[in-house]
């Protein structure tokens, strides 16, 4: 059986294979049966039902894939779902003293219908992604403010240019990072003053 399931895993889209296709935040060592296999037993080992996840997608989807009363679906598939080639992901970036707070929202798009839009909506609610996104850009512009203490302003500036523009490298269009860098990119200014700051 493990063969079986190596093999069909093998079969999923390679792009970003490495990150779970829910969130885009963490490894993906679980399975996920993107259709319950104790409602849809006969999908149990169909290849497109199963799906990398992070364990922390897994457990927060769980058994649940449609909402009640309305019965919509909650989770978009990622290997079939619309992905569009454009930012449907923004992130706003608010500075304060101490650190910076950092809120992502699903955009309106004209690239998705008015149905795929509300399940993506869903689908990022559900996965508690808006907090989940915040705590890592929180951790990531920490670490970023850190590493450039010692340098002086121009290197700094240098940096910061250098991470906006290589910010989509290996990364997926919709992601937290990349997100956060079309942010900080529209706030390069503030940004540097934040990240040259003694506080």
């Amino acid at each position: 059986m493990k063969k079986k399931l190596a093999l069909m895993v093998a079969t999923l889209p390679r792009a970003n294979a490495d990150l779970c296709p829910y969130c885009s935040l963490d490894s993906n060592p679980d399975l996920d049966h993107f259709l319950p296999k104790d409602i849809f037993p006969e999908f149990a080992l169909h290849a497109p039902n199963l799906i990398p996840i992070c364990t922390v997608c897994n457990r927060k989807k769980s058994k649940s894939y449609k909402r009640e009363p309305g019965g919509e679906r909650l989770f978009i598939h990622p290997s079939v779902e619309p992905t569009p080639d454009v930012p449907i992901l923004e992130a706003e970036i608010v500075f304060q003293p101490e650190a910076v707070a950092v809120i992502y929202a699903v955009t309106v798009s004209n690239v998705l219908t008015a149905p795929e839009h509300a399940q993506l909506v869903r689908h990022y609610k559900r996965l508690g992604l808006a907090g989940r996104y915040r705590v890592r850009a929180a951790s990531h512009m920490a670490a970023f403010k850190e590493s450039v203490a010692t340098l002086h302003a121009a290197a700094v500036e240098r940096t910061l240019q250098q991470k906006i523009e290589t910010a989509t490298v290996g990364e997926p269009l919709n992601g937290w990072l990349p997100a956060l860098y079309r942010a900080i990119d529209a706030k390069k200014a503030e940004t540097l003053d934040w990240l040259i700051s003694n506080g």
